[in-house]
């Protein structure tokens, strides 16, 4: 596993943060702010946030906190992420296993992850942002909270404000219209080793639609990140998991105006047209 020194010295990360990320900032005028709560880069820290139906704001956030904090942030992704977006690697994602969340702890690295799940697909554009933190198996997501209770670990909220417009899928609004998203997430659910095979080709199908047929939109886009979160006397690793949700969850409502996307309003906003 490659260190954040390493990622950052990475021909590939340098290309892609001196000539790459500044386009897409541009294009969607990004900014950062909430930075300053982190104030202690040399031990591990864990910053959650929300999953979106395209995946666009995950290189635009690794390297929009990348450039106040000047350490990589390592996301943890899927196992089959590293195959279907190789050049994740090269910019600090890695899989999300035990051993190597363990790893990042023992290096004093900070890491980056989405309780939420891509089954955020089927909740459909009426509830973009709203958080649902329980897994394919019906059980709750609270293992990156579980690290953080037991190694004494910070967590930090970040969500964006029009993070879900800032792509649009004909082909996914089509299948949420015809419930067909809803429909598929249920296979996701059948006997081992067919909610496996499912759940595959559903990270295929993200990958599909989401980077090649989707139609980027130049809205505004601001990372926000909170103040950080530590358990709290007497509460279990499933309390403070719940609580995390609940703030992560609020401060979406309220920077986006509620759980809708709102593809229309964002994009007048960006280039300030008045009804």
């Amino acid at each position: 596993m490659l260190t954040a020194n390493q990622i950052k010295n990475d021909p590939i990360f340098q290309f892609m943060y001196i000539y790459l990320y500044p386009l897409i900032a541009r294009f969607y005028n990004i900014e950062i702010i909430g930075c300053e709560h982190i104030t202690d880069t040399s031990k591990s820290i864990i910053i959650i946030s929300e999953h979106t139906s395209h995946n666009y704001d995950v290189m635009a956030g690794l390297f929009a906190l990348y450039s106040k904090l000047n350490v990589p942030v390592r996301g943890l992704s899927h196992y089959y992420s590293k195959y279907l977006n190789p050049l994740y690697t090269n910019i600090g994602v890695i899989t999300g296993t035990r051993n190597n969340i363990e790893t990042l702890i023992d290096n004093n690295e900070l890491i980056a992850l989405k309780p939420g799940g891509y089954e955020k697909m089927a909740y459909g554009s009426e509830n973009a942002y709203k958080t649902k933190w329980i897994s394919k198996s019906g059980n709750y997501r609270c293992g990156f909270a579980r690290y953080a209770y037991n190694h004494g670990i910070p967590v930090y909220p970040m969500i964006g404000k029009n993070l879900e417009e800032m792509a649009f899928s004909p082909l996914v609004y089509l299948l949420n219209k015809l419930k067909v998203t809803k429909f598929y997430t249920s296979l996701l659910n059948l006997p081992e080793p067919f909610g496996s095979l499912f759940y595959f080709m559903q990270q295929l199908f993200v990958c599909s639609a989401c980077y090649l047929l989707m139609i980027p939109i130049p809205v505004n886009v601001t990372f926000v990140v909170g103040e950080p979160l530590t358990n709290k006397e007497g509460e279990t690793i499933l309390e403070f998991a719940q609580r995390c949700e609940y703030v992560l969850d609020q401060m979406n409502c309220k920077i986006n105006n509620g759980y809708e996307k709102k593809t229309l309003n964002a994009l007048k906003d960006r280039f300030q047209i008045i009804d």
